[in-house]
């Protein structure tokens, strides 16, 4: 899992805190260890951490490239080639329309960004000029 300096994580990132995926939506900074307060994106309750160090765990993602769009779920290939069915694409900042918008104009690749966590697979966002690392 990624390493994210305390000092890079800002309000909308995506971090862990008790061990789950969660987005922060609050960080109080008045002491010396500043204090994340998220969201889990896979139950919508409430966690908060303060760090212990500089540093905060990230999630892991991953990318693919969606080839059908259907009732919130992408299917998605991934940069090897590996087919995914079925990933739900998160609810918040008319997400699903902005990706269909994306995907349907065929103006280039689109990549899905896909959080995962204790084998359990979200859509968080999408990037057109990603490029992958082979």
């Amino acid at each position: 899992m990624p390493e994210i300096p305390s000092s890079a994580i800002r309000v909308g990132d995506f971090i862990l805190l008790g061990g789950r995926a969660c987005q922060v939506i609050r960080i109080d900074d008045s002491s010396d260890q500043p204090k994340y307060v998220g969201v889990d994106i896979f139950t919508n309750q409430l966690r908060e951490e303060t760090a212990s160090g500089s540093i905060m765990i990230g999630p892991d993602f991953k990318y693919y490239r969606p080839l059908d769009m259907s009732d919130g779920f992408i299917t998605g290939m991934d940069e090897m080639g590996t087919v995914k069915q079925e990933i739900l694409v998160l609810d918040v900042s008319n997400l699903w329309s902005r990706l269909v918008q994306a995907f349907e104009s065929r103006r280039g690749p689109v990549w899905a960004w896909v959080l995962t966590d204790k084998n359990k697979e979200l859509v968080v966002n999408f990037d057109t000029q990603l490029r992958l690392k082979r």
